[in-house]
């Protein structure tokens, strides 16, 4: 039993580093695009940086329709990188 619970510990520890770290090798890797002059990549990575932010939340809190708004926002961000021309979005 005692093997179970470390083994629990570990993992929810594990859960916890893993975004932590991917968040600030997002935001390392924004600032150095920055500083390169590269604001379209800048801003790219933010916004991937953003949306598994806004992901990791727990679904059953409410959130202000102001972040549903940003959120919707920053997945158009990418998309709109992605796809350039082809796709348009009109931000509110």
């Amino acid at each position: 039993m005692a093997s179970l619970l470390k083994e629990a510990e570990l993992k929810f520890l594990q859960s916890q580093i893993n975004p932590h770290f991917l968040f600030n090798t997002l935001n390392a890797a924004s600032q150095l695009a920055m500083i390169e002059g590269s604001d379209k990549a800048s801003e790219f990575i933010e916004n991937i940086a953003q949306l598994f932010r806004y992901n990791l939340k727990n679904i059953d809190d409410l959130v202000p329709l102001r972040d549903e708004i940003e959120h919707v926002k920053n997945y158009m961000g990418i998309l709109k990188m992605r796809f350039g021309n082809r796709i348009e979005f009109l931000a509110i």
